[in-house]
């Protein structure tokens, strides 16, 4: 019986607490081609929104000693806005350096297309298309060229890039948006309702994506361009995966996200800073570089 008193006992007996691995913060070995391990902008825009941009290096980049490999970019001219953010693909040694050329080379192209525009109206949702399909190309090409300036293959530059354009006439926001890879872009109204602008493409196995750099993207881009146009529009949002892959089902869980930003970010004195607290959030399993661009028009802020 003294056996089994004291089996018992060491069955039930606490045991001392497992700790959880430390996360470190290491700089990158190799110096070539460095990148801010934190980007932040603001701006207001002539249409009365509020525009920002938030990126940061992941646990997991920072604990192995790699640099931010996700990129954003935006610009504003006449009545349109014009958005990028990438993520590049950290198997490739220079994803940094793509994600960050997709961006701003796309920017500027929808830019230089749409610099003689004074109203959106004018313009087809055919024309916003090109637009979008001409910066994505003129991304690729961007790359191809900077892996031939460097004697290399393109594929080490592997990125994804969503590309989206807000045109503002009178009371209607026209959107078009463009998606190469994963991420997430999405819409909310007034009332919370969410609309989803771009689809995620996987490549041909689980959890593969797909890259600006991928077999027979230049064909199919017509294919993949999303077009709205509301009367009632509050935000927008662009988000590499980092974020997104913390608030699935979308459908559900982007709603809070947006409910979020306006309680946690937008509502508060200093938007920009609070954004900057907002996006190191803790959550379990969630450990990669976390990038997004959010266009508001929420009035709320006014009255602050």
């Amino acid at each position: 019986m003294m056996g089994i008193h004291h089996w018992f006992l060491d069955k039930i007996r606490k045991k001392p607490p497992v700790r959880k691995p430390e996360w470190q913060v290491r700089e990158p070995e190799d110096r070539t081609d460095p990148v801010e391990h934190e980007a932040f902008a603001e701006e207001g825009l002539d249409n009365g929104g509020l525009l920002m941009g938030a990126s940061i290096r992941g646990k997991n980049h920072a604990h192995n000693g790699r640099w931010r490999e996700d990129a954003f970019h935006f610009d504003q001219i006449g009545c349109f806005t014009m958005m990028a953010v990438a993520d590049g693909v950290g198997s490739c040694s220079l994803a940094r350096v793509g994600a960050k050329i997709a961006c701003q080379t796309s920017v500027d192209c929808m830019k230089d297309h749409l610099a003689n525009v004074a109203d959106a109206s004018q313009l087809e949702e055919s024309v916003l298309g090109e637009c979008l399909r001409i910066a994505m190309l003129n991304a690729i090409d961007a790359i191809e060229e900077e892996a031939m300036l460097r004697q290399t293959n393109p594929g080490r530059l592997s990125t994804t890039l969503i590309l989206l354009l807000h045109g503002l006439s009178g009371s209607k926001h026209l959107i078009a948006s463009l998606q190469v890879g994963d991420g997430v872009m999405a819409a909310a109204d007034s009332s919370g309702n969410v609309m989803v602008l771009g689809d995620a493409d996987m490549g041909e196995y689980a959890g593969q994506s797909v890259f600006l750099t991928s077999e027979g993207i230049r064909e199919n881009l017509s294919q993949r361009i999303i077009f709205s146009v509301e009367e009632d529009l509050r935000h927008i949002v662009l988000m590499t995966d980092g974020i997104a892959d913390d608030y699935f089902p979308l459908e559900k869980k982007l709603r809070l996200f947006f409910e979020d930003m306006e309680h946690s970010v937008l509502n508060r004195k200093r938007p920009i800073k609070s954004l900057e607290n907002w996006i190191r959030y803790d959550k379990t399993g969630s450990y990669d570089d976390r990038t997004l661009l959010l266009l508001s028009f929420c009035n709320d802020r006014d009255s602050r």
